[in-house]
């Protein structure tokens, strides 16, 4: 690998492609030299039928744990509790019942300085079980990855609901 790469992000998609399993993997390498973000990834899964699993890595240089760990879950901040490892360099988890269509979400930090860190930084992420999410959402921002039969979609939306892409 190029040693000037500094970064690495990795994705997996998993679903039906003309009526068969289909997986396709993703990485994409960067160089960035600034400091560590502390929320370096964020996700959802359904580990636990009928249950979204939120979870979110936090880490802290300094060593010191964060003062509030939240997930945003459809503007409603959420506690999360620390999962593995230590507080300053740890995932943090929570477990909540499966909603009906898309939920929109981001995480948010506070560091022991009293700084916040929210992952991702300036959109949402959003939970999708087989439904396309609610383009026309004028009250947020948000991402949605939408899976029609096993295609992969990246969207972006604005405050106003408009389409970025």
């Amino acid at each position: 690998m190029n040693s000037g790469y500094k970064e690495l992000g990795v994705g997996i998609y998993t679903g039906l492609a003309t009526g068969k399993p289909r997986t396709y993997w993703t990485q994409d390498f960067g160089s960035k030299t600034a400091d560590i973000y502390p929320i370096p990834s964020g996700a959802f899964e359904e580990i636990t039928s009928g249950t979204f699993t939120f979870l979110a890595s936090y880490f802290d240089a300094a060593g010191k744990a964060p003062k509030a760990s939240k997930i945003v879950l459809n503007s409603v901040a959420l506690d999360l509790t620390l999962e593995l490892g230590e507080a300053a360099k740890g995932t943090y988890m929570l477990n909540v019942p499966k909603g009906n269509g898309c939920m929109n979400y981001y995480f948010l930090f506070t560091d022991a300085a009293g700084m916040e860190w929210r992952y991702p930084e300036t959109t949402t992420l959003s939970t999708v079980d087989g439904v396309v999410c609610d383009e026309s959402a004028a009250s947020i921002i948000q991402t949605g990855i939408k899976k029609p039969l096993g295609a992969l979609k990246l969207r972006y939306f604005d405050l106003l609901g408009r389409s970025e892409n």
